[in-house]
């Protein structure tokens, strides 16, 4: 059984490749679950699965390609943008996200990232 690693991955968000930039990459589900006791019977109800991706990218402003300077100008003007993450084995996921601001600066002496937690709207395509 093969072993992968995040290196397996690509990023593309709005259709230009940000692999290169990317340290994490991670589609995360959140499903709740509603469980209905009565003095006779328990009924579990699932709620629709939401996505949210996860990027953490190093920070650059200073080109027009650049992660920052482009979700940024995203997240300004507030629509809807795609996304396609390239799995192992030839497999995406793919979805539209909704562009959020990321925190700017950092510390010292690390490299300046930045970290996004993208909501999917709509539902997450897997092929």
């Amino acid at each position: 059984m093969p072993v992968y690693t995040g290196r397996n991955l690509t990023i593309s968000i709005n259709a230009v490749s940000y692999s290169g930039q990317v340290s994490v990459c991670r589609l995360v589900p959140t499903q709740n679950t509603n469980q209905y006791i009565t003095l006779t019977t328990t009924t579990a109800k699932a709620d629709p699965v939401t996505w949210t991706l996860e990027v953490t990218g190093f920070q650059d402003y200073a080109t027009t390609t650049g992660i920052s300077k482009n979700l940024y100008d995203a997240a300004a003007t507030g629509t809807g943008i795609t996304f396609s993450v390239g799995l192992p084995n030839s497999r995406t996921a793919s979805g539209t996200v909704i562009p959020v601001f990321a925190d700017i600066g950092g510390t010292s002496p690390d490299a300046l990232e930045q970290t996004y937690s993208f909501p999917v709207d709509g539902s997450l395509t897997l092929t």
